[in-house]
């Protein structure tokens, strides 16, 4: 019989799982990209690329909830646009 911390760790564990092949799939950008060279950071350090214009935030989700509020400067690109088209060309080429 296993604990609820047990069962919680499991879940978030599962969940995790789930975000990486989703993560896997939507990487595939048709340039080359690899899910294996994407490094998570944290929030600092995230926040530090933003504002020295090297790094974008995406935000997935829906248009009308991004429009009740986002990040500042954030672009967003609902995960059903990047199943569609990929994460490029749901973004739009640059």
């Amino acid at each position: 019989e296993a604990t609820v911390d047990q069962v919680e760790k499991a879940a978030e564990e599962a969940e995790g799982a789930q975000i990486d092949h989703f993560a896997e799939m939507f990487i595939s950008d048709g340039l080359g990209g690899d899910v294996n060279e994407v490094r998570w950071i944290g929030l600092s350090k995230a926040r530090d690329l933003f504002e020295k214009e090297r790094a974008i935030f995406i935000d997935c989700r829906s248009d009308h909830i991004f429009a009740s509020g986002s990040i500042p400067g954030a672009r967003n690109v609902s995960m059903e646009r990047v199943g569609n088209w990929g994460i490029v060309d749901a973004l739009g080429r640059e």
